[in-house]
C-alpha cells in the first residue's frame, strides 16, 4: 500500500523537522490533532498530524491513497470599520 500526498505535504522522518513543524503549526488558531488514515477496507495507511479537520483523501487505485492540498480558509480582517 502507498500513501501519496500533494507537493505541499511533508513526510517527517527526523526529530529536527518534526520540532520545526510543531512550532509552525502552533501559531495557527486551531489545535493540532493526529488523524489515522484508513483505506477503503479499513487498512491502516498511516497518520497525519494537522491543525485542520478538512483533509481530503481519495482512492487512486486498490493500493494507493492521495492526500490533497489544503486550501486556506478565508480570514476576516477589519480595517477602519470595513470587513474584508
Amino acid at each position: 500500500k502507498k500513501l501519496v500526498g500533494h507537493a505541499w505535504w511533508t513526510e517527517v522522518k527526523d526529530r529536527e523537522l518534526l520540532s520545526e513543524l510543531l512550532i509552525w503549526i502552533s501559531f495557527h488558531p486551531y489545535p493540532p490533532q493526529v488523524l489515522k488514515i484508513l483505506g477503503p477496507d479499513n487498512e491502516l495507511y498511516g497518520y497525519i498530524y494537522t491543525n485542520r479537520s478538512d483533509v481530503h483523501i481519495k482512492k487512486v487505485d486498490d493500493r494507493t491513497l492521495w492526500i490533497d492540498e489544503l486550501v486556506e480558509p478565508p480570514y476576516v480582517v477589519e480595517l477602519e470599520g470595513a470587513v474584508l
